[in-house]
């Protein structure tokens, strides 16, 4: 059986140094890649469901306005409707009065 040059010999085994490393540091690489990958799509998955919580959140506070406001234009109907009853009853007290004076004025 032949032997390798010595020379051919170093440099294989040189050769195959080279490339356990490199492929050591391609199988690091990857793998700090992949828990890369994880760790975004944990992060994506938890952004996914606080904005599902905020949406929700989002249409209660919706519900809350929508109610507030409806009790706000009710409360002002309610105002509207009895200075409307004030300005009635002291129109007709006005006019009651009036009608008085124009009696008393025909009876002079």
């Amino acid at each position: 059986m032949e032997t390798a040059p010595e020379g051919l010999a170093s440099k294989g085994s040189r050769l195959n140094v080279y490339q356990t490393r490199t492929y050591e540091v391609l199988i690091a690489q990857t793998q700090k890649d992949n828990m890369i990958v994880r760790n975004l799509k944990k992060l994506v998955k938890e952004c996914r469901e606080e904005n599902e919580e905020l949406k929700a959140e989002n249409q209660k506070i919706k519900k809350v306005m929508k109610y507030t406001k409806i009790n706000e234009i009710e409360v002002e109907r309610k105002t509207v409707i009895d200075h409307n009853k004030k300005l009635s009853a002291m129109l007709e007290e006005y006019s009651s009065q009036f009608a008085n004076q124009q009696d008393i004025q025909k009876e002079n």
